[in-house]
């Protein structure tokens, strides 16, 4: 995907790392040291197999990932009708992800989907999601275990049955896209910004 950056007017594409808690289950071999390699793109063309960790003399090693070719902005995803039931070993992984993201400058999002699902009110209609007391506590509550501000967590409506788009769902959508546009502009900025410091 491509925006125009406000700072070189230039196109610029941005690399999103969405990282599911259904994926980040007890079982996930994933280290502190492969996260730094996912997060700077030394995997090349995208082979990454979290059980296997890459090395550096591996073929799929990229030594020299560019600006380009790194992640931009995480995104974790999270189900809001399991937020109450997310084990204290999930939470510890996702601080790990947190903190290494966190080194590395990059910003990080957290969507929690299926608010309809969640909550009746928002179920018969969408514009409710910010009046709904339940869907505010889980906000807090996932800001609160992954250590994140409450403006990064981003509430969100799934497609999954219907057969037409609906405007409400895509206004959350696009919302969260917004949001995610900005997070990586704010990561080019601070880049660009540490380039200029270092001249």
């Amino acid at each position: 995907m491509y925006w125009r950056s406000r700072r070189t007017n230039a196109n610029v594409a941005y690399n999103l790392l969405t990282l599911h808690a259904s994926l980040v289950d007890e079982a996930c071999p994933l280290v502190a040291e492969d996260l730094k390699n996912v997060y700077q793109s030394h995997y090349i063309n995208k082979m990454f197999n979290p059980s296997v960790p890459i090395h550096p003399d591996s073929p799929y090693f990229h030594k020299s990932p560019g600006l380009k070719d790194k992640i931009h902005c995480v995104v974790y995803v999270i189900d809001i009708c399991k937020v109450k039931i997310i084990s204290d070993t999930i939470i510890e992984k996702f601080g790990v992800f947190r903190k290494k993201a966190n080194q590395l400058s990059i910003p990080q999002l957290v969507l929690l989907t299926k608010v309809d699902e969640a909550c009746p009110i928002v179920a018969g209609d969408l514009k409710n999601v910010y009046q709904s007391d339940y869907i505010q506590k889980s906000i807090h509550e996932v800001s609160v275990q992954l250590g994140v501000s409450l403006s990064a967590v981003v509430p969100v409506k799934n497609y999954y049955q219907e057969l037409e788009v609906d405007s409400e769902t895509d206004i959350l959508l696009l919302s969260a896209l917004i949001q995610m546009l900005r997070a990586a502009e704010g990561y080019f900025d601070n880049y660009c910004n540490v380039e200029e410091m270092s001249e």
